[in-house]
């Protein structure tokens, strides 16, 4: 999945709020196949699987701690997503706009504003410009200095900004949950399904935790490709998953 991705479960998602719904699985033996009965742990079980299901009792423990673990990333991220929007920013500086000037400096459109990436590319060439005496250079140099001098002042009040809104808190809380979540996706990878209910639930568990409507839109993306891989195809397995799931979901609350 070569999309823009949750850093976590490489789902493609949206740059912001990436929310997914997961489908709370309640169905009933008699109204959905077995493959519905091990879209979650504890369905399997109360559906009578556990005599088949014992060997996987590891993995079952396993897919309900990554779940959770996945719902409280998902969360945290939304938190940030939501205090990042609500926070009072800094007014970027009217320095950092581009001048008619600009444009025999540093043959720039006039307009966008500099950038920390465009800074710091020409700090790199400026020592030549700072050794000459040559009029041109001199307004160059100073031109230049007021640009690097009002970024800086402008970062340091944006950093205050997110400060005071506690952001540097959940972002800290948001990486310690996307190390817990990749731990735990790590041992889910390792540990084997021993009984065809296990290897359901894997299957199921994980493809909810994607998404549907993610999934399909993978699928699309893939579909416009000229070549479909192998991992590809994989791809198309979880979506399935993730489809019946959803109908699983449906049926059970009809």
């Amino acid at each position: 999945m070569s999309k823009s991705a949750n850093p976590v479960t490489s789902q493609a998602i949206p740059a912001k709020g990436h929310s997914r719904a997961e489908p709370r699985l309640r169905p009933c033996p008699a109204q959905v196949p077995a493959f519905a009965l091990a879209c979650a742990p504890g369905v399997a079980r109360d559906a009578g699987a556990a005599a088949s299901s014992d060997a996987d009792a590891a993995l079952f423990d396993l897919l309900a701690k990554w779940r959770v673990a996945e719902r409280e990333h998902d969360r945290l991220w939304r938190d940030l997503d939501r205090m990042e929007g609500e926070r009072r920013r800094a007014p970027k500086p009217q320095e950092l706009l581009r001048r008619r000037e600009d444009a025999k400096f540093f043959m720039l459109p006039v307009g966008d504003s500099f950038t920390e990436e465009w800074i710091a590319d020409y700090a790199v060439v400026m020592g030549r410009a700072r050794a000459s005496q040559e009029p041109f250079c001199k307004a160059l140099v100073a031109r230049f200095d007021e640009i690097q001098r009002a970024y800086r002042e402008w970062s340091t009040a944006e950093e205050n900004s997110r400060a005071a809104a506690g952001l540097p808190e959940i972002r800290r809380a948001c990486d310690s949950a996307s190390t817990k979540a990749v731990e735990l996706r790590a041992s889910l990878l390792a540990m084997n399904a021993r009984t065809v209910p296990g290897l359901l639930a894997k299957l199921a568990v994980i493809s909810s935790v994607l998404g549907a409507d993610a999934l399909d839109g993978e699928c699309d993306d893939i579909l416009a490709q000229p070549h479909v891989t192998v991992d590809d195809l994989l791809t198309g397995v979880a979506r399935d998953c993730a489809r019946l799931s959803a109908a699983a979901a449906a049926g059970a609350r009809s």
